[in-house]
């Protein structure tokens, strides 16, 4: 029987996790189905709020897929990326040429621009009548009609000579006088060879804002005018919406001026904003984080929290942007004189994006997103090539959204507390092979003194 019951104890020691068998869904607290859509090679799910209140790690370390098979099969998690809309329709801008001048040796001439009230060019003519050439040195564009920034410019020009090949560069203004450089150079062109047509019409553009463009038309393009330009836009970004943990205050009992929030979970924020409820309060503070009750407290702000009514308008402080945190516990401490909160505490609101969860859908489903362990470490297994290339637009169109199903009890909160530590046996067995060795060199020295003192 006693056998029986070592041979037992052995058995699921060596089965355990800790010693290097692979985790399967019971050795982790809770489980949530995951349901990716049928065919799809990756599924891609954003991680439920549940999964931050019971993970142990604030990396997230706890948690691994399984397919129905109880086989892990490999994940990865990202930053929420922004989702792309729709691109709004192109839109044709209007455009003027500039004429060179002769008689300055830079080729430069000085313009007379109408604008209507919003801006918009109505016309263009030199200041000096009889000073421009028929040579066009440049294209005034106007874009004060755009509401979003063009990522693009496609140009139509009317050419006389067969192919057409020009440097041109691309300046950007907001008021047509102080004028900054967009583009330093690129090439237009249209060729014809041989029954076949090659051509570059499009100017890239770099993401900032300009109301007025200005297109080099240097002396090689002389014979080429410009007929048509449309803006061409990028999808817009749609940012994915954040949530928010609203916490209570709890006034610390052991320090005055000092509130303690427990976010109860590790969520990964990265905007604070500190509610006072009482009207007309004003507060100097300093907003503290830290991940867990043993670790030392991280400054996050410094600064006046404020919440005031002026002629029945509430006027808060903003939100606080901080470095992405998954810290747990948060701490406001004011000052000794500081009377300007009242007798309410504060209200802490802790902005958050979900992670992005991606795994391989091998195997058969429904798979299983499994977490919260405080006897699993991070994954070991090397993550798919294809994962890893995940950046690359191609391999991006292989992943499909996975829906969020059941969530269910696995091992509970039994296995969110950590295992005692390992009995030393190895120091035990040390002691016990030193004692004995002691006693047996003991017993040899008695045996021998008996023997040589035989009437002792």
């Amino acid at each position: 029987m006693k056998q029986t019951a070592i041979l037992s104890m052995m058995l699921l020691f060596f089965q355990s996790p800790a010693f290097g068998r692979p985790p399967g869904p019971d050795d982790f607290a809770f489980g949530t189905e995951l349901i990716p859509p049928a065919g799809a090679a990756i599924g891609q799910v954003s991680l439920p709020e549940t999964l931050y209140r019971h993970v142990t790690r604030s990396d997230l370390g706890d948690l691994r897929v399984f397919n129905a098979a109880g086989e892990m099969v490999p994940h990865m998690l990202r930053q929420p990326r922004p989702s792309e809309g729709e691109s709004p329709d192109p839109a044709e801008l209007s455009f003027f040429p500039v004429y060179e001048n002769p008689k300055n040796p830079e080729g430069r001439l000085t313009l007379q621009i109408t604008t209507d009230e919003n801006g918009a060019i109505l016309r263009t003519q030199p200041r000096q009548t009889g000073l421009a050439s028929d040579r066009v040195s440049a294209y005034l564009i106007d874009a004060t009609s755009l509401d979003t920034l063009p990522g693009q410019l496609v140009l139509d020009w009317r050419q006389t000579a067969e192919s057409f090949v020009v440097n041109v560069s691309v300046s950007g203004s907001d008021d047509l006088t102080r004028w900054r450089s967009l583009v330093p150079q690129t090439t237009l062109a249209r060729l014809r060879y041989g029954g076949h047509a090659l051509g570059r019409h499009t100017l890239s553009l770099p993401p900032r804002p300009a109301r007025y463009l200005r297109i080099s038309w240097p002396e090689e393009a002389k014979d080429a005018r410009l007929t048509k330009v449309r803006a061409v836009f990028s999808p817009r970004k749609i940012a994915r919406q954040r949530r928010y943990q609203r916490i209570e205050a709890v006034v610390s009992p052991d320090q005055a001026h000092v509130y303690d929030f427990d976010a109860g979970g590790r969520f990964y924020a990265d905007s604070v904003s500190l509610r006072l409820p009482e009207r007309n309060s004003l507060v100097r503070g300093v907003l503290k984080s830290r991940k867990d009750a043993a670790a030392i407290w991280h400054v996050r702000h410094r600064g006046i929290f404020y919440h005031l009514t002026v002629d029945d308008a509430n006027i808060t402080s903003p939100a606080i942007s901080v470095s992405p945190t998954s810290d747990r516990y948060w701490r406001l401490e004011t000052g000794p004189d500081d009377g300007g909160m009242g007798e309410k505490p504060p209200v802490l609101e802790l902005g958050w994006l979900p992670h992005e969860l991606l795994f391989l859908a091998r195997g058969k489903g429904p798979f299983m997103l499994a977490y919260g362990s405080a006897r699993i470490g991070p994954s070991a297994q090397p993550v798919h090539a294809l994962l890893q290339a995940l950046d690359d637009s191609k391999n991006e169109a292989l992943v499909k959204a996975a829906r969020l199903g059941e969530t269910l009890r696995l091992a509970g909160e039994a296995v969110l507390k950590p295992l005692p530590p390992p009995l030393p046996w190895k120091e035990w067995v040390l002691w016990a092979v030193l004692m004995t060795g002691a006693g047996l060199l003991g017993w040899m020295a008695w045996r021998l003194f008996r023997q040589m003192n035989p009437e002792g």
